[in-house]
């Protein structure tokens, strides 16, 4: 009896167990980009809570898991330079990565040659199975790969990977080599941390005040201020009584208004975003949030998209929070941000395009610019089919808008169209929180290969 009571007790302990943690990208370094996780989680009590993938940045990135009794179940974790991985109460050390190869290249299992790529120094080759590619893809998680070699590309989500990395689809070995050998310069990724010459972190706006309370504050003291003036006048006319009544009459008006249309939140929220076309038509969007708080605040905030935090130094976030995954979308929770204080967000994804320039522009295209043969022509603002220049003669500096430099610029290759979609800002869309006083988007950026 008393020995059926320990090892229930022990089984309790250990339930659920963490069987297996593996590194999607293998050994290899790469701590400032997505390093996702495939683990192993069994129950024999049955289990419904959280796999957390603890990073060194301070960040949680949670899903959730229910298991039946005796279930297993192998997951799909996000996560960024993990170092633990936790179920209920078990905790696993992920393995270290120590390779810090020239190329890391992911092999397709359906390739029929995927096991016998042999890695070395410069290059090391990593199977992908089959079933997560799609998944993989779509959370944009396999970024720290720089080459991709699929077996059939078809039906995979893979604009928003080929904005910044590369994919082949060799039919033997030697092809596979050749393609290995052809990739050229690393392409530049969003970092976790904001090194490098395009800093995310000069597009932050600056100031404590939330936009919106800003403006509602100059709005609403300039119209006190003027109502106050005129009715006061008008009032003294009258006698001691009357303007009495008439300053308290106005001071009860604003407060009543005050109440009404203030926004009472402390979050403002602004979007940065660019979307790149490729030659083939094949469109994907990148998106930067930056949320900031005009007051000390611990706030949950939801987004369309699986995101990676960019921080502005090594250390990461004074206080720990959680990024929990949700669908193809997240949701932050316990993200604490200081008065004047903001984070950063990013997130890409594929969609359709906007437009397709052939020649001339469908739409009207703002602050445009062509690059051809390595040259670059600024040619301002685009009306609807406007033409395209298809010689660049002389050379002119690119523009040094900060949007520009940050965002844009990680796209520019080979001959491309480029320019703004529209002149004004507009509200941020699918971001929700319950704090949330003030979200815009600057007008989106846009680029287009042209081969």
């Amino acid at each position: 009896m008393t020995a059926a009571i320990v090892t229930a007790v022990l089984l309790l302990q250990t339930d659920p167990l963490v069987e297996r943690v593996e590194r999607i990208a293998g050994p290899v370094r790469r701590p400032l980009l997505w390093n996702p996780l495939a683990v192993t989680v069994a129950s024999a009590s049955g289990f419904n809570g959280d796999v957390v993938a603890r990073s060194s940045f301070g960040v949680d990135f949670a899903r959730r898991v229910e298991l039946a009794p005796g279930g297993r179940r192998r997951v799909l974790l996000p996560a960024v330079d993990p170092v633990e991985v936790l179920a209920g109460g078990a905790s696993v050390a992920v393995p270290a990565a120590r390779l810090a190869p020239e190329v890391l290249v992911g092999v397709d299992s359906r390739l029929s040659f995927a096991d016998g790529l042999e890695s070395d120094d410069r290059r090391v080759y990593r199977k992908i199975d089959a079933a997560d590619l799609e998944e993989l893809l779509g959370l944009g998680l396999l970024e720290a790969f720089d080459l991709l070699l699929l077996a059939d590309s078809a039906g995979l989500p893979l604009a928003a990977y080929g904005s910044m990395g590369r994919w082949a689809s060799p039919r033997t070995p030697a092809e596979a080599g050749a393609a290995v050998e052809g990739f050229g310069p690393a392409v530049p990724r969003f970092e976790a941390v904001d090194v490098g010459p395009r800093r995310l972190w000069e597009l932050a706006p600056r100031g404590g005040w939330v936009p919106a309370k800003r403006t509602h504050a100059a709005f609403f003291a300039a119209l006190y201020a003027f109502a106050g003036f005129v009715g006061l006048i008008a009032a003294a006319r009258r006698g001691t009584a009357a303007l009495a009544a008439a300053a308290t009459g106005l001071a009860a008006v604003f407060v009543g208004v005050y109440f009404l249309l203030f926004p009472r939140g402390h979050l403002w929220l602004v979007e940065h975003s660019c979307e790149v076309v490729g030659a083939g038509g094949e469109a994907a969007e990148w998106r930067v949030w930056f949320v900031g708080a005009g007051a000390t605040v611990k706030a949950d905030v939801v987004f369309p998209r699986l995101v990676k935090p960019v921080f502005q130094r090594a250390a990461g976030a004074d206080e720990p929070f959680t990024i929990r995954l949700e669908g193809r979308g997240c949701r932050v929770e316990g993200l604490k941000i200081s008065a004047g204080g903001a984070f950063c967000f990013v997130a890409g994804g594929d969609r359709p395009p906007t437009m397709r320039a052939a020649g001339s522009v469908p739409a009207g295209l703002y602050g445009a610019g062509v690059v051809r043969g390595g040259r670059h022509r600024l040619m301002g603002d685009l009306p609807a089919g406007g033409e395209v220049p298809a010689l660049v003669v002389e050379d002119e500096p690119l523009p040094r808008e900060p949007d520009f430099a940050a965002l844009l610029s990680r796209f520019l290759s080979g001959d491309c169209v480029f320019g703004r979609l529209a002149r004004d800002e507009r509200p941020a869309r699918d971001v929700t929180s319950p704090g949330l006083a003030d979200a815009r988007a600057r007008p989106r950026l846009w680029l287009q290969r042209l081969r």
